[in-house]
């Protein structure tokens, strides 16, 4: 009898079912779905920041400026950028690096997030540093046979 999957609802047939395409089909058609959706949204995360220039309410940038009081020519944040780092599974390497635009690593911030991890329980250890003109990754080593790890950072640079 096939069960599904938690976050998904994939159908995930036992070793006493018979193959049936339609229950692939159907699988395809929902990771479709979500990775459409998940693109739509990664898509109009600029729309959101805005730029420097902005003064209303809608952009991450217009509320800063908003909240520097209105003082002409106060600026907050100089620039937020997001890069993501993902391990390779033909590798069994523990490091690696994303580039990012040039930036002063002391007026820095840097949000990370996991976007993707193919380990059941989660990865033992990740840790990053930001140069300043990449993010420096030493995480758990990965095989062809072991997990995946896509991991995102947001950084984010104030004047």
């Amino acid at each position: 009898m096939a069960t599904f999957t938690e976050h998904y609802n994939l159908i995930k047939p036992s070793e006493e079912d018979y193959y049936d395409v339609q229950d692939f089909n159907e699988n395809m058609d929902a990771i479709d779905g979500q990775m459409m959706e998940t693109a739509a949204e990664v898509d109009g995360i600029g729309e959101k920041i805005g730029t420097a220039a902005d003064e209303g309410t809608e952009t991450v940038f217009g509320k800063l400026n908003q909240i520097s009081g209105g003082m002409t020519g106060v600026q907050l944040i100089k620039s937020i950028q997001h890069v993501t780092y993902s391990t390779s599974y033909d590798s069994d390497s523990d490091s690696g690096s994303c580039s990012i635009r040039a930036v002063d690593p002391k007026r820095c911030f840097v949000i990370f997030e996991r976007l993707y991890d193919s380990s059941n329980s989660g990865t033992a250890y990740i840790s990053y540093s930001l140069n300043a003109t990449s993010i420096s990754v030493e995480h758990s080593s990965y095989s062809s046979t072991g997990p995946h790890i896509t991991l995102g950072f947001w950084v984010v640079e104030f004047y």
